[in-house]
């Protein structure tokens, strides 16, 4: 699996406070994409796609999810 991920400033945010990071996740085989407000969150959002195709093991989460933390 292969993802193509994009990461900018919102810029009106940036000039009113502290800057606001959005991201974009594409799927490279089927060219879906999602949107995270939080780049933090990239990790949980790519986890629950490999447990969707089956590529990671649920017994292994807490590992899984360190390595792509």
């Amino acid at each position: 699996m292969s993802w193509l991920v994009r990461c900018w400033v919102e810029p009106q945010e940036a000039e009113q406070g502290e800057p606001v990071v959005r991201c974009c996740l594409r799927n490279l085989r089927t060219g879906e994409e999602e949107y995270v407000g939080d780049p933090r969150r990239l990790g949980d959002l790519v986890l629950r796609h490999l447990r969707e195709e089956g590529a990671v093991a649920r017994n292994g989460e807490g590992r899984a999810a360190d390595r792509l933390a």
